[in-house]
């Protein structure tokens, strides 16, 4: 739950206008649950948890003509989990967006282009890392109410441990509906093609289609298998204005990755939290 999806509807639907640099505060606090921590397989024991988190972060946006805008932005993030504190992580990022609106009028799309670098810190060692991350998207609004999101991504990552290492490309489309003047609703898709890791008591398959295979740390005894997979994700959301500078933010994700061992791994997590702009 990086931003408000309320706020970026709306921003879909308005032209830009602003001949001024604009600086926001970005602010965030939420209650998660995760349903199968470890990416358990199918039919084998889940480890459920719930965790809290929340960030604090400054976007500035400066017009540069001709329908460009660049946007900066910077965050630091935390989260604490219930039961497993290994898995207690501090990060920071920083993005930079290049937005391109070639017109003012309201069917007008948004095209954009993005470059983002970050760093984790946890409990475990071996999971802290460096992270790099390019997207291209586009924004567009249907009606006065209800605005689509589409992109495709790229995503690297370098851990202390091979084993939590990644490089991901996918896509994702969102479609937002602004149900009320406070209370927006959002349907979205993702699909993933990279590494999955699970962290078990792995044999037989796996290990033989696994990657890499290395001890976890944050659980004795288990080793964490990193695997190729495909992977969707399910997401519904609800943004309701309290204020123009507070909302309530829930949002439900549904994970599916199907492995190349014939091996499929579901997970379920929700957030329920506060969006806090100033």
């Amino acid at each position: 739950m990086r931003h408000s999806i309320r706020c970026a509807l709306l921003a879909a639907m308005l032209p830009l206008h602003a001949q001024a640099a604009v600086v926001v505060g970005l602010a965030d606090i939420a209650i998660g649950t995760d349903d199968n921590l470890l990416s358990a397989r199918d039919a084998r024991p889940r480890t459920t948890e719930q965790f809290l988190q929340g960030g604090v972060g400054v976007s500035l946006s400066e017009p540069l003509g001709n329908g460009l805008t660049l946007k900066l932005t910077a965050r630091t993030d935390g989260r604490l989990h219930a039961r497993y504190d290994s898995l207690n992580e501090i990060s920071s990022s920083g993005e930079a967006q290049l937005l391109l609106r070639p017109g003012s009028g309201f069917h007008t799309p948004t095209f954009g282009a993005s470059m983002g670098l970050g760093g984790s810190l946890f409990n475990s060692d071996r999971r802290d890392g460096l992270e790099a991350r390019l997207r291209l998207f586009v924004r567009q609004a249907v009606t006065t109410r209800v605005s689509t999101r589409g992109s495709v991504f790229a995503l690297w990552r370098n851990s202390d441990s091979q084993a939590f290492d990644a490089e991901i490309q996918g896509a994702e489309s969102a479609l937002d509906w602004l149900a009320s003047p406070a209370l927006t609703v959002t349907l979205g898709y993702q699909y993933r093609d990279g590494e999955v890791v699970a962290t078990a008591n792995h044999r037989g398959r796996a290990l033989t289609a696994g990657e890499v295979l290395e001890p976890d740390d944050a659980f004795p005894g288990l080793s964490a298998l990193s695997f190729e997979a495909q992977t969707h994700i399910g997401v519904l959301g609800f943004n309701y204005g309290l204020s123009p500078a507070l909302s309530v933010d829930v949002q439900a994700r549904y994970i599916e990755s199907d492995s190349g061992f014939d091996t499929r791994y579901h997970r379920f997590t929700t957030l329920t939290g506060l969006l806090f702009r100033f």
